[in-house]
């Protein structure tokens, strides 16, 4: 997790956009504990079919 934590805060610091969308079938820390680092939006979506992925990114994009 550390390795994780530390490549998303370099990826942070580049002010790239970003959104982690979590798609284990029992969302947990971990993938929100990289989002936070990434300063990333966290979705969690455990039934996820394209058009699901699909909408959560367009959801970022107009957010930014």
């Amino acid at each position: 997790r550390e390795e994780a934590a530390t490549v998303a805060r370099r990826i942070a610091a580049t002010g790239q956009p970003a959104v982690v969308i979590d798609t284990s079938r029992r969302p947990g820390a971990a993938a929100a504990e990289i989002a936070k680092a990434l300063g990333a939006d966290y979705r969690p979506l455990p039934l996820a079919d394209a058009s699901a992925v699909s909408a959560a990114v367009r959801a970022v994009q107009e957010g930014l």
